[in-house]
């Protein structure tokens, strides 16, 4: 499958976000799929840049400062859409969490959105026709609430 990894944090930012992610595009990868990353240039991203992880022009955010948040252009749009992702992955609600559903929406493909909060893991699923047979028959969002150990 192909599948669109949208995220605000991503390796070579240490934290938990970003190792979740490339944990998840490793794991995926090796599992034979085509995982492609949108992420923020961030401080070392030049040394790190790799087939199909795409670093987004950035500024740092002004609380704070040592985390970036993207500006996806057009062009970018345009070719996150042309590889026509069967699962779309986002991470967050903002900036690139938003850019996620809206290469998504146009096709209305299967998405996930994991949501890291206090009290354990939400997983929401979006289901939506057009998902080359691998969505539900009309949209729905399904939750699953993952509790921590």
């Amino acid at each position: 499958m192909k599948i669109g990894l949208f995220t605000d944090t991503f390796y070579p930012e240490i934290n938990g976000v970003a190792t979740s992610c490339l944990n998840l595009q490793r794991e995926l990868t090796r599992r034979g799929h085509e995982v492609h990353v949108y992420a923020p240039k961030c401080k070392g991203w030049e040394e790190n840049q790799r087939e199909n992880v795409h670093y987004l022009a950035s500024a740092p955010l002004l609380v704070l400062k040592d985390r970036n948040f993207a500006f996806p252009t057009p062009l970018t749009s345009w070719e996150a859409e042309k590889i026509d992702f069967d699962v779309v992955h986002t991470n967050s609600e903002f900036v690139m969490g938003m850019f996620g559903h809206h290469v998504a929406e146009p096709r209305l493909r299967a998405g996930a959105h994991l949501s890291h909060r206090l009290g354990g893991l939400h997983l929401l699923h979006h289901a939506r026709r057009g998902g080359r047979g691998r969505a539900a028959d009309r949209p729905e969002i399904f939750p699953m609430v993952v509790q921590p150990l």
